[in-house]
C-alpha cells in the first residue's frame, strides 16, 4: 500500500520529468478528447476530467532506462455517452505515440464500436482477421476485436507514427557485429 501511495504522489513529477514540447497540431483523427501525438500534459488533464470521484487515479510509469518514455493508464467514463474505458497512454520525449480505449462485453460492444468509427472515419481499411484501421499521414486509428466465447474485447488505438520512430533515441544498440556459427 505504501507503494502505492509513493506511486500515486509522484505522479505529477512523472509527468513533469517527461519533455514538455509546445502544443502539437490537433491530430487529424481525434477519438473522444484525445488525438495521436498528444502531450503528456494534456493527456493528464484530459484523463483526469474524465475519471469519476473515487476512482482509481492516473497512474504512470517511466522506463528504467529513462525517464523520457512513459505508460500512463487509468479507466475513464465519457459523461457525452457515458462509456467507460481502460485508456492508457505511451509517450516518447512528452509526445503520446499510442492512445489506447480498452473494454469487454458482448458482440453488441463490438457492433456499436464498429458504427461509431465507421461515421466518425469512413470506410474502414481492414488489417488482418478482426481489426479495421483509419490512416491520416503518419497517423492512424485501428479498431481490434478479440472474442472468447459470449465475451468481447475491444482495442481502440491511436497511433503517430512519427512520435513512434523517437524511442530509436532510447533503445541502445549493440556495436558488436554477431556471427553465425
Amino acid at each position: 500500500m505504501r507503494a502505492l501511495t509513493v506511486a500515486l504522489a509522484l505522479t505529477p513529477t512523472l509527468l513533469a520529468a517527461q519533455a514538455q514540447p509546445a502544443a502539437a497540431p490537433q491530430g487529424l483523427l481525434p477519438y473522444r478528447g484525445f488525438h495521436p501525438g498528444v502531450t503528456a500534459a494534456e493527456f493528464e488533464t484530459r484523463a483526469r476530467a474524465l475519471t469519476r470521484a473515487g476512482a482509481t487515479p492516473l497512474l504512470c510509469n517511466t522506463s528504467t532506462r529513462t525517464a523520457q518514455v512513459m505508460e500512463c493508464g487509468v479507466i475513464i467514463h465519457d459523461p457525452d455517452d457515458g462509456a467507460e474505458f481502460y485508456l492508457s497512454g505511451h509517450f516518447i520525449d512528452g509526445r503520446a505515440d499510442v492512445v489506447s480505449f480498452g473494454d469487454s462485453g458482448t458482440s453488441e460492444l463490438v457492433i456499436k464500436a464498429q458504427r461509431e468509427l465507421r461515421a466518425r472515419y469512413g470506410p474502414p481499411h481492414p488489417v488482418g482477421t478482426a481489426s479495421w484501421q483509419w490512416r491520416q499521414g503518419a497517423q492512424f486509428v485501428r479498431l481490434t476485436w478479440r472474442a472468447r466465447g459470449p465475451r468481447r474485447w475491444i482495442f481502440i488505438q491511436l497511433t503517430d507514427t512519427d512520435v513512434m520512430r523517437g524511442i530509436g533515441h532510447y533503445v541502445p544498440h549493440d556495436t558488436t557485429k554477431k556471427t553465425r556459427p
